[in-house]
């Protein structure tokens, strides 16, 4: 029996930030302030040229000194805000377009390889038929403490069975029944005598699980479990070969996080 705990790697994002919405409403504000004080600037230096100047070209010069100054300056702020806006309609836009995208379309655009759960990183059991994997112990106190199904492999890292906690659960509560057995017995329960005993059961492991290839999308992965309500899971290899070693896992739970991304 060869016992594998995969990584276990958490994320600490940081506080999400919202924009303020007064921020629109007081840049409009600042920029129709600005855009009538250089009005009334500009009147006030055309009067004043007009009733100090000596000549029509001292006037002149006047206003060819400062009337582009001014332009130049209501030009940068005018440009600000409406490039703002337009950035704002765009970001706004984009966002409507997103959230009009289905589900499928959302996994359709991700290739299995790009969401799957690496092999190194998989909690797994390489499977014996001659080891003693205690039901106790190795898995329900093991493996299976923190999840709910486990991956089964043969040494060739081929696929082999999903273990599912709750029929492991099912079956020692159903041995604890038997008069014959007492509690140390419960402990010595073994995976190869359950599956040697039980053959439906072992039919379910075999068969609650998928194959798929390394290039197929999320689309094609959700269209097979659908096909079979009681497949769960999706091993993942190269060229989708059942025979061929794991590159990686995909659950149902990941499927349906994928589509609810935005």
């Amino acid at each position: 029996m060869a016992i594998t705990m995969g990584n276990k790697t958490t994320s600490d994002t940081g506080p999400s930030t919202s924009n303020d919405p007064n921020i629109s409403t007081n840049v409009f504000k600042l920029a129709r302030i600005i855009v009538f004080l250089s009005i009334g600037g500009i009147l006030l230096i055309v009067l004043f040229s007009l009733t100090k100047a000596t000549t029509i070209d001292d006037a002149t010069k006047t206003l060819n000194i400062v009337l582009p100054v001014f332009g130049t300056w209501v030009g940068t702020i005018i440009a600000y805000y409406f490039s703002k806006e337009n950035f704002e309609s765009a970001s706004k836009s984009m966002q409507t377009f997103v959230d009009r995208i289905t589900p499928e379309q959302k996994l359709k655009s991700f290739l299995v390889k790009e969401k799957m759960i690496p092999l190194q990183s998989i909690t797994k059991l390489i499977y014996s038929p001659e080891g003693k994997t205690l039901l106790k112990s190795d898995l329900l106190d093991g493996l299976l403490k923190d999840n709910n199904r486990l991956p089964v492999l043969n040494s060739d890292m081929s696929a082999k069975y999903i273990i599912h906690k709750s029929m492991i659960n099912s079956y020692i509560a159903q041995k604890a029944l038997t008069p014959t057995l007492g509690n140390a017995d419960l402990s010595q329960l073994t995976l190869q005598g359950l599956l040697t005993e039980s053959p439906k059961l072992e039919e379910f492991f075999k068969n609650s699980f998928t194959i798929a290839k390394e290039d197929d999308n999320l689309a094609d992965i959700k269209t097979k479990m659908d096909s079979n309500k009681s497949v769960q899971d999706v091993f993942v290899t190269k060229n989708g070969k059942a025979d061929e070693a794991i590159t990686g896992w995909i659950t149902n739970i990941m499927i349906t996080e994928v589509s609810k991304m935005h």
